[in-house]
């Protein structure tokens, strides 16, 4: 019979932390070298899985379900095709429960976005904040994966016996949409609660922004400018067709203000138009334009009641010709808002963890979109975002991540695990 096993307090949870983190912060910096962009995953799936064996876990790679690509929420990844040897998986860590207690379903993603120009790759002592790890994917999502890996050491170290089912999933493709989530709801995994690791600033999020992009195209009449009254710019007609879309965000601006848990944004939900093309020719009018741009929103919003206000715009519009002569599609991002109860189980027991930790942290939506939309929207569970490092840092050419931060995200995880699996 298994000895039933005396709950580590704080300070021994922070104690062994700190003993192990020096090695898994060698083994990010090492992760970060190895290239996780879209079609190279492979050789950082392997490392994962290695660095996560003899844990208490079961782990495995899991292809992505065959029928992925019928499910309405998949987003089709055209770029693939350059990689014909390319396997489309995930990682999947499990530690079965002694039954009764709670599931739980931590989740974060192995991919990231291509180097940017000048990409920082070293790793520096600050006076105030010790050593910081600047890499590509150290923060956004890597070093998730890394605070990841010190929980499932500590749970090991102290024989810590869960009632309720804990199971990692570290995906690909979120980057490009979220594919990877996707793979484990489509194929039906299930708990009652799903934490998403994304760089929050030690911030817990039960509430997150939408975001959908548009792609619009308008056809006009294209004719010599000495004739041009005789034609029809489609220029002009996509002018007053924006003009038409910013009538529409400032709906969204007035409806959306004070939104509980967004109220500390100042600009919360926006309407973007990043790309207008038109015509080929300075002395024609123009025959054809593109419009492409995308659409902020709140939780106040799903993102079909979104797509409908765009279609009802253009098939509404005063003009005619615009009624008659516009299409639009929305092929690209589509990323849902969600948010469960503030007062729901999941963030309270988070927080009072992270506070048992010795850490603050408030409690409110995110101004940013992940996968946690997806086990919200697609899977209909509850779902929060916590993790540490900061965004703002991300997708750029100086991303780093502060390894006391990812001391701190441990800490307060192992705590949040025991309070919700519950220990036996």
């Amino acid at each position: 019979m298994r000895p039933v096993m005396t709950r580590p307090r704080p300070d021994d949870i922070r104690a062994f932390v700190e003993t192990e983190v020096s090695a898994v912060a060698d083994w990010l910096f090492a992760l970060c070298a190895l290239e996780s962009k879209l079609g190279f995953e492979a050789a950082t799936i392997s490392e994962v899985m290695k660095a996560f064996q003899g844990l208490d876990l079961t782990v495995e790679k899991v292809p992505y379900p065959h029928d992925i690509d019928q499910n309405p929420h998949h987003i089709p990844v055209p770029d693939l095709d350059q990689y014909p040897d390319h396997v489309r998986a995930n990682v999947l860590a499990t530690r079965p429960g002694s039954g009764g207690g709670r599931s739980l379903i931590l989740q974060t993603h192995l991919d990231v976005v291509p180097e940017s120009e000048g990409q920082r790759y070293e790793r520096v002592q600050d006076p105030e904040r010790g050593e910081i790890l600047y890499a590509r994917g150290s923060n956004d999502a890597k070093g998730q994966a890394a605070a990841l890996l010190l929980v499932m050491r500590a749970l090991a170290h102290f024989d810590i016996s869960l009632q309720g089912d804990l199971e990692l999933q570290l995906v690909t493709e979120e980057e490009v949409g979220g594919n990877g989530a996707l793979a484990f709801i489509h194929a039906g995994h299930r708990a009652d609660g799903v934490l998403v690791m994304e760089p929050s600033l030690g911030q817990i999020h039960p509430a997150n922004r939408g975001a959908l992009w548009f792609q619009i195209g308008i056809e006009g009449v294209s004719m010599h400018m000495g004739r041009m009254h005789e034609g029809v710019s489609a220029i002009d007609k996509g002018i007053a067709l924006i003009a038409s879309f910013k009538e529409y965000e400032k709906e969204l601006v007035a409806m959306s203000k004070g939104y509980r848990g967004f109220e500390r944004y100042d600009h919360p939900v926006q309407l973007n138009v990043g790309i207008f093309q038109g015509g080929h020719w300075p002395s024609a009018v123009a025959g054809e334009a593109v419009i492409e741009g995308g659409v902020g929103f709140l939780p106040n919003k799903a993102m079909d009641d979104v797509r409908a206000d765009l279609e009802r715009i253009i098939a509404t519009h005063p003009d005619e010709w615009i009624r008659n002569h516009t299409t639009i599609q929305f092929n690209k991002l589509r990323n849902d808002s969600f948010e469960i109860p503030y007062d729901h189980p999941l963030p309270t027991t988070l927080h009072a963890a992270v506070h048992d930790a010795g850490l603050e942290s408030e409690v409110f939506g995110w101004n940013v979109s992940c996968d946690a939309r997806l086990y919200a929207r697609v899977g209909g569970l509850p779902v929060v975002v916590f993790g540490p490092g900061d965004l703002a840092t991300a997708h750029g050419p100086h991303e780093h991540f502060a390894v006391a931060d990812m001391v701190d995200a441990a800490c307060a995880l192992t705590q949040f695990v025991q309070d919700w699996c519950d220990v036996r």
